[in-house]
């Protein structure tokens, strides 16, 4: 299973101190040792995948395998770029040959993910990863696959 990750309103809410929902991540991977991340988050934009790597605890940094290509072609359509960390998801399961990996994505911006996916945890951008989003996950992640 791999658990595609965003930062900004997942793992910290607003006015949270970044990364205060970290921990609750951690907690849950640490249950679920067959789940893997990648990162989607913009901060892959402006900082390097081990900098983004080492914000985890040693046992879990193990487990962030990678980050999504970043497709943001300004000259696209609006129509074209609704969605597009979604895009840049499917991009990444092609390159890697991931297919028949099972997924999972964490999110708080509802215009990243069509809305009827059944493998997205929308987080509260106010609270981030609170216990609502947590069971959700926990309930996600629950087969191994």
């Amino acid at each position: 299973m791999i658990v595609f990750l965003d930062f900004d309103g997942v793992l910290h809410g607003v006015g949270q101190p970044p990364f205060s929902q970290l921990p609750r991540l951690e907690g849950v991977m640490r249950d679920h040792p067959w789940a893997e991340i990648v990162l989607t988050t913009s901060w892959r934009e402006a900082y390097t995948f081990d900098k983004l790597r080492g914000l985890f605890s040693a046992d879990i940094q193990l487990r962030v395998i990678g980050m999504t290509p970043v497709i943001n072609d300004p000259y696209t359509t609006a129509e074209y770029r609704l969605h597009h960390r979604y895009r840049e998801v499917l991009l990444y399961i092609d390159r890697g040959q991931l297919r028949e990996r099972q997924w999972i994505a964490l999110e708080d911006d509802q215009k990243n993910y069509p809305e009827d996916l059944a493998n997205i945890v929308w987080c509260d951008p106010v609270t981030g990863l609170d216990e609502e989003a947590e069971r959700k996950i926990r309930l996600l992640l629950g087969t191994r696959s």
